[in-house]
């Protein structure tokens, strides 16, 4: 099921472990979406502006700069909850019962876990030319999901 949507949930494999990603509801996506503009807008724009993919790449490094403690930690909170990871097969938690443990040296991959739920929350707004994804860094949009009935 790589990629596929269901309820609102995406499968996603991340260095060979499988995480179901979800979308927040529009309020909390909303105020998420805020600070993520507030706390990283500045070098998020001059990405957009540059047609030079070197001069791109250098910048992505001034917006990783930009990453305060409080802003990962926000994320993490945020996404946690409503993010799974298959820490066995058949056993899918939620990623903020194991995170702690799970992500315990493993700063790499709970950063790509963060970037893919980001990814999949805003990709529509984050691919309309002003930011990254004019480098291929973001996913593309994710497909229309009709609520529950």
């Amino acid at each position: 099921m790589d990629g596929s949507t269901i309820d609102g949930r995406k499968e996603v494999p991340i260095d060979g472990v499988t995480f179901e990603l979800s979308l927040l509801g529009a309020k909390q996506g909303r105020r998420v979406l805020t600070r993520i503009m507030a706390d990283l807008g500045p070098a998020l724009s001059s990405l957009a502006e540059s047609g030079n993919k070197d001069r791109a790449l250098t910048l992505l490094g001034a917006v990783c700069e930009k990453l305060t403690p409080d802003l990962v930690d926000y994320l993490c909170e945020v996404f946690g909850p409503v993010s799974f990871v298959e820490t066995a097969p058949g056993k899918r938690p939620k990623v903020a019962e194991v995170f702690d443990v799970f992500f315990r040296g493993r700063y790499g991959l709970m950063t790509r876990w963060l970037v893919q739920c980001v990814s999949y929350n805003f990709g529509d707004f984050l691919s309309d030319g002003t930011s990254m994804s004019s480098l291929g860094l973001v996913a593309t949009p994710s497909p229309s999901i009709s609520p529950r009935t």
